[in-house]
């Protein structure tokens, strides 16, 4: 299982790290450009990163602390396409911070785009998490959100729901 990547989920480089911060904004930047030359070099760059368990970690501290809206939004695309995959490598203090990071990512992020992949992301934990009584935390949060008065929170409870 993966034990240490505990602290990569919020941000502290570790011996797991697949990728340093600053190279992987570059590549997910050049990604999200679009140039075709461009973006194939990237694919194969991402390519066996993404066949890494720890990237994950990587991809959300990306997440975290990219300043770049398509940056985040790629981050979470690609943390969704893999997390499902490795969540049972991952130790319990590792899932955890995870779980932690989603919804806190979900209260924060100010763009529509990106707060509904991270949503996808959380569907994706919770279809390995509910079924064992594992993420309570989401479902209050899914009832506070629904409750809430800003509309941007309601959604946010929509697509955890839908």
């Amino acid at each position: 299982p993966i034990r240490s990547i505990e602290m990569a989920a919020f941000g502290a480089m570790q011996p797991e790290s697949v990728m340093a911060a600053e190279q992987l904004e570059e590549l997910l930047l050049r990604f999200a450009a679009g140039e075709a030359q461009q973006v194939a070099a990237t694919e194969a760059s991402l390519q066996s990163a993404l066949a890494k368990p720890a990237f994950i970690c990587d991809l959300l501290v990306a997440l975290q602390r990219s300043s770049a809206s398509q940056v985040r939004q790629l981050a979470a695309v690609l943390i969704r396409r893999r997390i499902g995959a490795f969540w049972r490598r991952f130790e319990a203090a590792v899932q955890e911070n995870i779980k932690t990071v989603l919804l806190s990512q979900l209260q924060t992020e100010p763009e529509r785009l990106v707060r509904a992949s991270i949503a996808a992301v959380a569907c994706v934990v919770a279809r390995h998490t509910l079924p064992k009584g594992a993420w309570n935390e989401l479902l209050a949060f899914i009832m506070q959100c629904s409750q809430a008065t800003e509309p941007e929170r309601r959604e946010v409870s929509m697509g955890l729901v839908g």
